[in-house]
C-alpha cells in the first residue's frame, strides 16, 4: 500500500490523467486491494471521481469495473457507492448507474440493510412526479425494482411498497377531484 500511495497509482489509473484502457484493466488490482482489506474510502473516492470526468467512455468503463468486482466489496464500499449513485442529478442518470445499483444489491443479504437503500433509490425515481428522468431510465428502474422485490426474501417489502403506491394513487385521485 505504501508503494501504491508513494507512486500515486490510483491517480494514474483513475485521476485526471488516467486512461480508459487502464481503468478497463484495473479489476484485478482493485480486487486484490479489497481482499487485502486496504481499499479505503479515499481510494474509492478516486475511483468514483473517474465517473464524473465528463468522458462517457471513462464513465462506462469505471461502472463496468465496479460491477465486475461488486462481489468482493465490503459493506462500507457498497454503502459509499449507493450514496454516490443516489447523489447524481436526475438528468445525468444513465442506465449503467441503474444497473450498477442492481449488481451491488445482489452481493449482500437482505439483513445487511443495503437493499433498502437500493430500493429507496429506485423508488425515488419511480415515484418522481416532476418527470425529471427519461422514459428509458424510468422503465429500467421499474424493471430492476420489480426484479429485486420478486425474491421471496422481500415479501414483506412488496406489501409495504404496494401500500405506499396505493396511498399515492389515492392522494392523486383526491387532488384531481378536489
Amino acid at each position: 500500500m505504501e508503494f501504491i500511495q508513494k507512486n500515486q497509482i490510483f491517480d494514474k489509473i483513475f485521476g485526471i490523467k488516467g486512461h480508459t484502457q487502464l481503468i478497463q484493466r484495473s479489476s484485478e488490482f482493485l480486487r486484490f486491494l479489497i481482499g487485502e482489506g486496504t481499499l479505503s474510502t479515499a481510494e474509492l473516492e478516486t475511483v468514483w471521481s473517474s465517473t464524473r470526468k465528463g468522458d462517457a467512455e471513462t464513465r462506462l468503463a469505471t461502472y463496468k469495473v465496479l460491477s465486475d468486482i461488486a462481489l468482493h466489496f465490503h459493506t462500507t464500499h457498497l454503502n459509499y457507492l449507493i450514496e454516490k449513485i443516489s447523489e447524481i442529478a436526475p438528468e445525468e442518470i444513465v442506465p449503467e448507474e441503474i444497473d450498477l445499483a442492481y449488481e451491488l444489491n445482489k452481493q449482500l443479504p437482505k439483513s445487511a440493510g443495503f437493499a433498502k437503500k437500493v430500493l429507496g433509490f429506485y423508488w425515488n425515481i419511480i415515484t418522481d412526479t416532476n418527470e425529471q428522468y427519461t422514459a428509458e431510465i424510468s422503465e429500467l428502474t421499474l424493471t430492476k425494482f420489480s426484479d429485486i422485490l420478486r425474491s421471496w426474501d422481500y415479501k414483506d417489502d412488496r406489501l409495504e411498497y404496494l401500500h405506499t403506491a396505493l396511498e399515492n394513487i389515492e392522494k392523486v385521485g383526491m387532488k384531481m377531484l378536489g
